[in-house]
């Protein structure tokens, strides 16, 4: 069922016509957004006193209310855009209805960011600015699935400057949200993958002036933005808003009146707002508003196939002003490299209480330094050799020969018996937890920090150190075929917490009363502690 129009006498559309279908015609000739605002209130005005004359008590002497007279003056003024375009071929602004506005594009535009481009499409003009991080960086979205994390994300800003007019600045609103939406969701299937561009890509969008299809400018513009920046985007992409002009009780069709690159005006006066985004093989976004009674399928086909036009038109001109992606980042740009670790080799790189990774970022100027649990490591800098130095720092730091406590080859020879005394073993590697010590070639163990002597031991760095030879006794061998060793319990039973290999070599432990009752609270206190 058709919707209904407010019912509006008839005699009101007649007198509103006659009074102002002159000064409305003259109006819809001005191709000067500002000037022919100005023309328009003067049209108002002129009809507003003809239709509505005052008697001699003050109150207007007609029939009907002012609010009847400015639906009528709505309405003809729609009827007269389209008796316009129908004759004469011509829109306010002297286009054709298929004819994309002049586009201008300048990327650069700023000097200090990491990209930015303007775009310029008849008077609607955006500015966009892209900012790179690593993925630390990535906006938690929270939605009603719960949190995501966005590592491409588009943020837009409309002023009221942009029109001309003074206005409250703050938070964006729902209009700004959901334009920013519809142009990230335009550009973000042409956002390459984590594994070929390690980085966090915020753009934003300030529209400084518009006249209609501010959000497919800035689609136009943060594409552009992206490129300038080095992102390596899988294709350029640009939008356009489409609009109709036919009457509002009228169901469109493939005969209907459709408007390319839409003006303000045309998009407050027409009957439909479609907002088409995409690249060269198709759509990647779409919004779509209609007034009218709605749409027949070759509407809707026909508008698309203009709007494919239009598009490859704007990418074109977008082709000329930057043919493809920077080959490098700007210099002010972070620089990210990245390696693999084994996981096991995490807490090594990261150090007690951070320290080792702290001083990677401190003594090779990082940004960042990103390391997730399955070992994949995110270095970023400024300068890209400060990344590739410590880079450099961090393979030597968890390295996997003999100077460190990972193998890549797995031991494969005969195990130790619980029990058993290991003389002179060698610490390869220390922790805030304990020392790594070889037990044979190829084989290493851990002594937790309550092994390592009879009293307290605050700092193992200060008392044992890489080198060091101290006898240890087996006392556990888990299911993962991972011994765990006692200097305390060795030298209860003769031996010494220390060769004279290290700065501490020549103390010996007090030796116990019973070795058998140091391996049985040894046992304890490993299950206490599982």
């Amino acid at each position: 069922e058709k919707a209904k129009l407010y019912d509006l006498p008839q005699s009101v559309m007649d007198a509103v016509a006659e009074a102002g279908t002159e000064k409305i015609d003259e109006a819809l000739h001005i191709a000067e957004k500002q000037v022919r605002g100005k023309a328009f209130d003067r049209a108002k005005d002129h009809i507003m006193q003809a239709v509505l004359p005052d008697s001699a008590d003050g109150e207007s002497a007609a029939p009907w209310d002012a609010e009847d007279v400015k639906i009528a003056i709505k309405r003809l003024t729609i009827k007269r855009l389209r008796n316009m375009v129908q004759i004469e071929d011509t829109r306010i602004d002297g286009r054709k209805i298929d004819q994309v506005r002049p586009i201008t594009i300048d990327a650069p535009v700023l000097p200090c960011t990491h990209g930015s481009a303007l775009f310029t499409r008849g008077t609607t003009q955006a500015v966009a600015t892209v900012v790179l991080g690593d993925k630390s960086m990535a906006l938690t979205d929270a939605t009603l699935h719960g949190d995501t994390k966005k590592r491409f994300y588009l943020q837009y800003n409309f002023p009221p400057s942009s029109v001309g007019e003074v206005g409250r600045v703050g938070p964006p609103g729902r209009r700004e949200v959901g334009h920013g939406d519809l142009a990230e969701r335009a550009i973000a299937s042409a956002v390459p993958e984590f594994q070929d561009f390690p980085y966090t890509m915020r753009a934003e969008s300030l529209i400084t002036q518009s006249d209609g299809s501010s959000s497919m400018a800035t689609v136009c513009a943060c594409c552009l933005a992206l490129m300038d920046a080095g992102v390596p985007i899988t294709s350029p992409v640009a939008g356009v808003a489409m609009g109709l002009l036919v009457d509002p009780m009228e169901i469109a069709d493939s005969e209907s009146l459709i408007l390319t690159d839409i003006l303000g005006f045309e998009d407050a006066l027409g009957m439909m707002d479609f907002k088409i985004a995409g690249n060269t093989s198709g759509v990647t976004s779409i919004q779509l508003d209609i007034k009218n009674q709605g749409l027949k399928i070759g509407a809707v086909e026909r508008t698309l196939e203009r709007a494919k036009l239009a598009r490859e038109h704007i990418l074109g001109k977008m082709a000329e002003a930057l043919p493809s992606s920077r080959e490098n980042l700007a210099a002010s740009a972070p620089k990210i490299v990245q390696l693999k670790i084994p996981p096991t080799a995490i807490g090594k790189l990261i150090g007690p209480g951070g320290k080792n990774i702290k001083g990677l970022i401190e003594d090779f100027k990082l940004d960042s330094c990103d390391v997730s649990d399955d070992g994949e490591v995110n270095l970023m800098a400024v300068d890209m050799d400060n990344a590739k130095n410590a880079k450099k720092k961090i393979e030597e730091i968890v390295s996997e020969d003999d100077k460190g406590p990972f193998k890549k080859e797995e031991y494969k020879g005969p195990l130790p018996k619980v029990g058993e005394i290991i003389k002179d073993a060698k610490i390869v590697w220390t922790e805030a937890y304990g020392v790594f010590i070889e037990v044979r070639p190829g084989l290493r163990a851990l002594c937790h920090i309550s092994e390592l002597e009879a009293t307290r031991t605050n700092n193992i760095s200060d008392k044992f150190k890489v080198g060091d030879l101290i006898d240890v006794k087996v006392i556990d061998i888990n299911e993962k075929k991972q011994l765990k060793v006692s200097s305390t319990c060795a030298a209860a039973e003769g031996g010494e917490t220390s060769s004279s290999g290290g700065a501490h070599g020549q103390a010996k432990a007090e030796e116990a009363s019973d070795a058998q009752n140091c391996s049985q609270a040894a046992a304890a206190e490993s299950r206490t502690r599982s």
